[in-house]
């Protein structure tokens, strides 16, 4: 009797201490929907991004990923009991927080209550660091470099767009800010320069810099 005693708690004690072979699936899934979200300033600007529902193999797990609002919500579809699912639960929201603890796109493991039921959600709308306000040289901080249209059709087609042609060079400067902005300086004939931002998210737009900006910018030359 003793024997058999020593048996089961040594099963016991194996079987707490092996993953659960069922979930293995599931994180995989987890894993590859996180590696896979854009950077946050593209689901800031609007971008339309399927949402879609994944189930593992066996059924067990089922997981909604809401992409706009970088939200993966996992439901367990293999417990009834509700004394058990919310054990699973909590053994989930444990799991994934220690996977995802060292993962800058994941904010968040929480347990969630809807009309649904209740759930895991992984929150990656990780926050913005606020930034502070920089001088033009401090935003554009690295050097000039000439612009080709093969490199940078975006720009020419906006620099096009808003009939800029009285400059046969162009050089470009990339913020460190956003990576939709760039400083276009122009010249003509090599002296005077007009000098101007380009963004080119959606349609794209061209912005003068104020009499400071200018004063205090480094030309190309």
């Amino acid at each position: 009797m003793k024997l058999i005693i020593n048996i089961f708690l040594l099963l016991l004690f194996i079987s707490s201490c092996s993953p659960s072979p069922d979930r293995s699936e599931l994180f995989k899934l987890t894993d590859s929907i996180i590696d896979s979200l854009p950077p946050i300033k593209k689901t800031d600007i609007g971008e339309e991004v399927e949402d879609k529902t994944i189930s593992t193999k066996d059924g067990k797990y089922e997981i909604h990923c809401y992409y706009f609002s970088r939200s993966i919500i996992i439901y367990a579809n293999h417990i009834y009991d509700d004394w058990d699912l919310l054990t699973e639960y909590e053994e989930l929201q444990n799991e994934l927080s220690n996977r995802y603890s060292n993962n800058d796109k994941v904010n968040e493991v929480k347990m969630r209550s809807s009309q649904f039921g209740n759930s895991i959600e992984i929150d990656c709308n990780t926050p913005i660091p606020i930034q502070k306000d920089l001088n033009i040289n401090e935003e554009f901080k690295m050097e000039w470099s000439s612009l080709t249209t093969n490199d940078f059709s975006d720009i020419v087609k906006i620099i096009v767009k808003y009939k800029l042609k009285m400059c046969g060079e162009f050089y470009w400067k990339g913020s460190i800010q956003d990576p939709n902005k760039y400083l276009i300086a122009c010249t003509p004939n090599g002296k005077s320069f007009n000098i101007f931002i380009v963004n080119t998210l959606g349609d794209g737009w061209i912005e003068s810099l104020n009499d400071d900006e200018k004063a205090e910018l480094k030309k190309p030359y």
